[in-house]
């Protein structure tokens, strides 16, 4: 389909003066808890919160790994069609699918995967390159950059099409989402519009920022809402100030050696992805084997963690709080247990007729005539708690539906804006639980991130409560290596 994309860019960068980097602190704090093996060629990770699996894509191999959460293990693989060039992946909570960005040109496209069968349940064509995807909790939309089409392609999940294409810079790779303000931010790689494109919640483009370097990839940072920013052509790392979209700070990395083989003669920073539990950025140095992290309250790099060969891609898992790096060449995924973080699978000591899952539904009515008969005013954010069947593709609005007391009203007057899910222990009948409360406002409770209140009688079995405004970007991963690696052809973009 097209030419190297992103192959000049690497060169670029290789082509800066290569020092190694001396005298830099280092913490050896974090550590590779496992390494597992992958078929071939792992680019990205998509994050199952409702049953822990991890999503590889693998491009041009016709399949895609599945990694359990729990025991980091592949125990499955999903078919997918040959000679598909397969990169971003992003889990959408709502109806628990993952949706995957195809390069199978000359046009792209998105597959929309049911997770529980592994079954692909429709092609959504975007445009030329698609690269990333993620989900966003505010609106439920998911996007996706088209990296030779210069924009966003925003695709409605309940019809699963395209409803807008949001014109971006050249070479859009990384977003990241920013719960604070709900916008979307967007890495022009291109060194002719290198910026970064803020996408607001009318899916317009409110400001452009002029970052010179070649942005690559973008995390969120939850704790002090600024973005963080990659430059694959400078080695550094920006931060951006997510209340007024500046620039406020450069971060210089450090330059590793490349990994024995290896044909490049340097490394450039890739990926970036955030830990809300020990509050660091860990960013992927490409064409090395090393993941370095940066703590956020001083925005210094303070660990340095040796991985596999050219790890691609970095992300976090919001259940079991490990970092999950692709490492391309080496065809492995290194599990990287961090700080004041769990590395081992709790041990359950309760009955299995006694698990019990919950979610906490955050949403908002925005219709008049629904929230007058629900009793709660209209276009306010409020939440709910009520028992899951993780077994089950759960229909949230019809939820949210019968727990405000009209099961028969129109759905497409709710907004689902964030869903956490919580695993608990219950020592009583499940009906002591269920909230009874009648259909009216002081039954719900005003949305906040905070985690979900489980009765004082129950207790937890592990701690995977999650929040996908402050978790996501984080998520989520990105993509592309050069042509080809070690000599082995790579998907071009």
């Amino acid at each position: 389909m097209n030419s190297n994309l992103f192959f000049a860019i690497i060169v670029l960068s290789i082509a800066y003066s290569i020092v190694l980097f001396l005298g830099l602190s280092v913490v050896l704090a974090d550590s590779v808890i496992a390494t597992i093996p992958i078929q071939k060629w792992p680019l990205d990770f998509a994050f199952n919160t409702v049953n822990d699996n991890v999503y590889v894509s693998q491009p041009n191999v016709g399949s895609m790994s599945v990694i359990d959460g729990q025991t980091n293990t592949v125990i499955k693989t999903i078919a997918i069609p040959p000679n598909s060039a397969i990169y971003g992946l992003a889990y959408n909570p709502t109806n628990q699918y993952v949706y995957v960005a195809n390069d199978t040109g000359p046009r792209g496209s998105v597959a929309v995967i049911e997770t529980s069968s592994g079954t692909i349940v429709k092609s959504i064509p975007v445009g030329d390159s698609p690269v990333q995807v993620l989900y966003n909790p505010f609106n439920g939309y998911i996007y996706v950059t088209d990296t030779n089409s210069q924009r966003v392609d925003v695709i409605e999940p309940s019809s699963n099409s395209v409803i807008k294409s949001i014109p971006v810079g050249f070479h859009p790779v990384g977003m990241a989402y920013n719960s604070n303000n709900h916008n979307i931010y967007v890495a022009n790689s291109h060194q002719v519009s290198s910026s970064v494109s803020v996408i607001d919640s009318t899916n317009t483009v409110i400001k452009t920022i002029p970052i010179t370097g070649s942005p690559w990839r973008i995390a969120f940072d939850s704790n002090n809402g600024n973005l963080y920013v990659t430059l694959i052509a400078a080695n550094k790392v920006v931060v951006i100030d997510g209340s007024t979209n500046a620039v406020i700070k450069t971060i210089p990395m450090p330059v590793f050696p490349p990994y024995p083989g290896s044909q490049w003669s340097g490394t450039a920073v890739g990926s970036i992805a955030y830990n809300p539990l020990n509050k660091f950025m860990y960013v992927s140095h490409m064409n090395g084997q090393y993941v370095t992290g940066i703590d956020t309250a001083t925005d210094t790099v303070t660990k340095t963690i040796q991985v596999g060969n050219y790890p691609f891609t970095v992300g976090y898992h919001p259940n079991n709080h490990n970092m999950y790096v692709a490492n391309t060449d080496s065809n492995t995924v290194s599990v990287i247990g961090t700080n004041n973080a769990s590395t081992t699978t709790p041990q359950a000591v309760c009955p299995e007729e006694n698990v019990k899952h919950w979610d906490k539904i955050v949403f908002m009515v925005t219709s008049p005539v629904l929230a007058m008969k629900a009793h709660v005013s209209v276009n306010t954010e409020l939440d709910i708690k009520v028992l899951d069947n993780p077994k089950e593709v759960a229909d949230l609005k019809q939820k949210v539906l019968d727990f405000i007391g009209v099961p028969n009203g129109n759905k497409s007057s709710l907004k689902i804006i964030d869903v956490e899910y919580a695993i608990i222990c219950t020592k009583g009948p499940v009906d002591n639980l269920l909230v009874r409360s009648p259909p009216a406002e002081q039954a719900l409770s005003q949305s906040s991130n905070t985690t979900m209140n489980i009765p004082s009688n129950d207790t937890m079995l592990n701690s995977n409560v999650t929040n996908k405004s402050s978790s996501l970007n984080t998520t989520m991963p990105e993509q592309l290596p050069p042509q080809s690696i070690n000599g082995s052809k790579v998907p071009k973009i």
